[in-house]
């Protein structure tokens, strides 16, 4: 390429395109474009998409004139918040390590109804893309009328955060392990770290490193892996991490995925099924567990 092209750039470009041959089908386009451009325009947005990932380019430029299909909703990571069943908690490190791949909690919150509507809600949240905003005033309203008192704006950023980019990663992961079981040791998942004003030193020191996605690592560490975390992982082809010169770790170099992943988000990225009727009954004892406190 003999020059960057912004994502404005790509954008506008690739837009200008479809647009003037009216409403979007695979023939306007391969029509409006030939080879040399459209190979250039996706170049920059698969290196735009490498960098920064979907979500992060909505985020930053919220302001663009965005394409719908990169507003689709993410369907394994709405599944994952609906399949989780409300468990009450004082603490959310009270429950053993991996429950909060299948249990929804929210620490201090041991009204089950209220547990539920929080949870409804950012089920709602991930499906419409409801700005933190609008989701923090109705959270905080609803609190209130249960409580007498408003959560700071803090815990509440947390809450949002922290359940929208675990169902996130658990779906991203999902997505890349059925990949990856289909074609065993062809793939490598590629840790993306992302600025942060108080980094986590292990997590920067992954960046753009890599760890074969069959290796029992991912098995006890998910992103995000802690609270405020906003790493990523990417899947790709040995062949390809290979040519783009980014480090493949093999044995003794491989970290310990506790030593990565905190207390409390060592789980899977792809999550843990458990049956209902289990699901069910941890929720009868945790709920009593609770009650005892109060």
């Amino acid at each position: 390429m003999e020059q960057d092209v912004s994502f404005e750039d790509w954008l506008s470009g690739l837009l200008a395109n479809i647009h003037s041959y009216g409403d979007f089908n695979a023939k306007h386009l391969n029509a409006a474009l030939d080879e040399r451009p459209l190979g250039a325009l996706l170049w920059h947005s698969a290196v735009l998409s490498n960098l920064a990932g979907r979500d992060s380019l909505i985020v930053e430029h919220q302001d663009s004139v965005i394409l719908q299909w990169l507003r689709l909703p993410f369907l394994e990571a709405i599944a994952l918040l609906r399949n989780k069943i409300a468990i009450p908690v004082e603490s959310y490190y009270d429950m053993e390590e991996g429950y909060h791949s299948w249990a929804f909690s929210v620490a201090k919150i041991a009204k089950l109804d209220l547990l539920n509507r929080v949870k409804k809600s950012l089920i709602k949240a991930q499906e419409e893309g409801t700005p933190f905003e609008d989701w923090k005033t109705n959270f905080e309203k609803d609190y209130n009328q249960e409580y007498g008192t408003t959560p700071t704006a803090r815990r509440s950023y947390t809450i949002f955060d922290t359940n929208l980019r675990s169902a996130h990663g658990t779906g991203r992961g999902q997505q890349m392990k059925e990949l990856s079981d289909r074609n065993p040791g062809e793939y490598v998942g590629v840790w993306r770290w992302r600025d942060s004003p108080n980094p986590r030193l292990h997590h920067q020191h992954l960046n753009n490193k890599a760890i074969p996605y069959n290796n029992k690592f991912w098995e006890k560490c998910a992103t995000p892996a802690g609270f405020g975390c906003r790493c990523s992982v990417s899947l790709m082809r040995r062949t390809i991490a290979e040519n783009l010169g980014i480090e493949i770790l093999q044995g003794g170099s491989i970290p310990n995925p506790e030593d990565i992943a905190e207390e409390g988000f060592r789980y899977p990225q792809w999550g843990i099924p458990k049956t209902e009727a289990f699901k069910k009954e941890k929720q009868k004892e945790w709920s009593e567990d609770i009650r005892a406190l109060e």
